[in-house]
């Protein structure tokens, strides 16, 4: 606050109530000069950043007001402003009393905390004139993207012939292809031009299978193009940007407005860039062209702290490039052009020995690709812990176990000094299909269980009957919602029945089969095909199931299904809520649930179907629109990256 409130490190360590250990103390105490930190696993680097903070307020380095905090969600942008607003406050507390507290707190301001998106668009609506960018575009939201590329999708004039048949697949294809552009500052022309070289270079070699897929890819990566053209026009016809937009946009007044860098340098003194290994280079080119240069006058030797762990980067799928931290040294160097410091906090806080061990070796390829990453260290006094393995014949005997399991560690846990509860205990499961069984496992064991994730919800079988539903609705290919809807238990088809409805989608399309084919043979080749009008469709089958020797109750469970699927499908231009709502309603989903006995169970299943309507509302609200295609490559995904809400809890 421009004098000088703390005397030393353990005057920092008493204001904070907190015993920072030495590693800690290095990166608190840093010079005021560039540095990365590798925070491990459970280390404490969010009490690490807040200390920083209040060090260099504290010792008269920096006023509050100049202290700028980057990081990527609102949540965790407004859990660090809390923690590092509270910390000053304790500081202010112990320097001028309570008397005087408020007062010196409104003389010195306060830090900014913002995250990496907001303060882009934070600079496009000050400065985007520069760049002919109008400052009242607004950020569209997750849902709106894909309303708009399915109207892209749905409306092009270009006649797609290498893309796949699925419209859902078509639009996460478009969005995903448009994004990579705009985190990696490629334009579409650069792209068309590597493609035509590439191409060129693959017509040369032998036409092997390898070779020939490849430029098949190539092919179809054009088309996905002109779709992204024609994206982008939509865009600015609107007034939109993605986030991604954003960033580029945010990129380039960085990079090639200079003034608009001195000022940010002038506003902040010292820049905090939390969860630094998940940025992407768009995101790395706008700070770098913000808050580094080549002299001192353009930024060289900025005091910026990147905090982040190489070995916890998971968001590879949306542009962030781990080799941001790898390379910060080289990429924001000091004032006498020396790589920046890198510091490590290596010492895991939360697990015991035994964990510890465990997660090195299982982390030691990761720590191998990474010069920046350590091994992760037990606390003092850590206890040596416990590691059991439990093998089982098959998957319904592993969810019958958890159960017992989780009853046994809690029953175990509360004999100890702190009091435990259910929500103390985490089960975490390598493949997402398994989480609606363990769900309900643990939830008719009596154990109150939390699926976190929009994911989730979407594998919660009352959910999943719906959207089996909307997919076959809308996609007389959709073959796999078919088989799901046919196998449940409102229809309860066998194998057999099965297996000859496969073969009648065979015939319906070539005209005849190969004997013998089975169900494996038969459902593969339904579910198989690339041109539309190749593609085998169980649906026609349903429609027209032909002569074949069905069961009695197969063929009279085929016309109702067929007739129900036919009634939706007069209704699919309805607006979306309300045709949401009318399949719930056909298949009866809410009454069976209210005429089930009462129960948590049957509760949460109702909950789920008003989560999945409220989803939908909230898709379509701003969309009149919308469509069951955008709704499916949205809702999907959100089951592939696990982002979104929570089941009913």
């Amino acid at each position: 606050m421009g004098e000088r409130l703390l005397r030393d490190e353990q005057h920092l360590c008493r204001v904070l109530h907190t015993p920072f250990s030495d590693e800690q103390l290095a990166v608190v105490t840093a010079p005021l000069e560039p540095g990365v930190v590798v925070a491990g696993a459970g280390s404490g680097k969010t009490a690490v950043m807040t200390a920083r903070v209040v060090w260099l307020v504290g010792t008269g380095q920096v006023d509050p007001s100049s202290v700028l905090g980057l990081t990527f969600t609102n949540k965790a942008a407004a859990e660090l402003g809390a923690r590092v607003r509270a910390a000053l406050r304790e500081l202010a507390v112990d320097a001028y009393g309570p008397q005087r507290l408020e007062t010196r707190l409104e003389e010195h301001g306060e830090p900014t905390v913002s995250t990496y998106h907001a303060y882009a668009g934070a600079l496009i609506a000050e400065h985007g004139l520069r760049l002919g960018i109008e400052p009242d575009l607004r950020v569209v939201t997750d849902a709106s993207r894909y309303q708009l590329a399915a109207r892209v999708v749905a409306s092009s004039p270009a006649t797609p012939r290498r893309l796949s048949n699925h419209l859902p697949t078509v639009i996460n294809d478009l969005l995903a292809l448009d994004a990579q552009l705009r985190d990696h500052l490629v334009d579409v022309a650069r792209v068309r031009q590597f493609d035509a070289e590439f191409a060129a270079r693959l017509g040369r070699e032998k036409p092997l299978a390898k070779v020939l897929e490849a430029l098949e890819r190539t092919r179809a990566r054009e088309e996905l193009l002109d779709l992204v053209e024609e994206l982008r026009a939509a865009k600015a016809d609107a007034g939109l940007m993605e986030f991604s937009d954003a960033m580029a946009a945010g990129a380039r007044l960085a990079i090639e407005c200079p003034d608009v860098s001195a000022a940010e340098r002038a506003r902040f003194g010292v820049v905090l860039l939390d969860e630094y290994q998940d940025t992407s280079v768009s995101q790395r080119r706008m700070l770098q062209g913000l808050f580094s240069g080549t002299t001192a006058l353009d930024g060289l030797g900025h005091p910026v702290t990147a905090v982040g762990d190489p070995c916890q980067a998971i968001y590879g799928w949306r542009g962030a490039s781990v080799d941001n931290i790898d390379q910060f040294p080289g990429h924001f160097p000091r004032a006498d052009r020396t790589p920046a410091t890198r510091h490590h906090l290596t010492v895991n806080r939360r697990c015991d020995v035994r964990i510890l061990q465990a997660a090195n070796e299982l982390a030691a390829p990761l720590y191998a690709l990474h010069a920046g990453a350590e091994p992760l260290r037990p606390r003092a006094g850590a206890a040596s812990g416990r590691i059991r393995l439990a093998l089982h014949e098959s998957v319904a005997d592993e969810v019958g176990w958890i159960p017992g399991e989780v009853s046994r560690i809690r029953s175990a846990l509360e004999g100890g000094d702190q009091p435990v509860s259910w929500a103390d205990i985490a089960v975490l499961v390598r493949d997402r299909n398994e989480l609606a069984d363990v769900a309900g496992g643990l939830r008719s064991a009596g154990i109150p269980a939390e699926v976190v994730g929009l994911s989730g919800l979407l594998v919660q079988p009352e959910v999943g009957e719906v959207l089996a539903t909307l997919r076959v609705v809308s996609d007389l290919t959709a073959n796999a919602a078919v088989l799901r809807l046919l196998t449940g238990p409102r229809w309860r088809i066998g194998v057999r029945d099965l297996a000859l409805l496969g073969e009648r989608s065979h015939d319906l399309v070539r005209g005849d089969r190969t004997p013998g084919a089975g169900l494996t043979g038969a459902l593969d080749a339904a579910v198989r095909g690339v041109d539309l009008t190749d593609v085998e469709s169980l649906s026609d089958a349903l429609a027209d199931p032909g002569a074949k020797a069905y069961s009695e109750a197969a063929r009279e469970r085929f016309a109702r299904l067929s007739a129900e699927l036919t009634g939706l499908r007069r209704h699919a231009g309805d607006p979306l809520t309300d045709f949401v709502r009318r399949v719930v309603d056909v298949l009866g989903l809410d009454v069976e649930l209210a005429a089930a006995a009462p129960g948590p169970g049957a509760d949460q299943a109702c909950d789920n179907l008003a989560l999945l309507l409220d989803t939908v509302a909230e898709f379509a609200v701003q969309d009149p629109f919308a469509s069951v295609h955008g709704l499916l490559a949205y809702l999907d995904a959100e089951a592939e990256f696990g982002a979104g809400l929570n089941v009913a809890e």
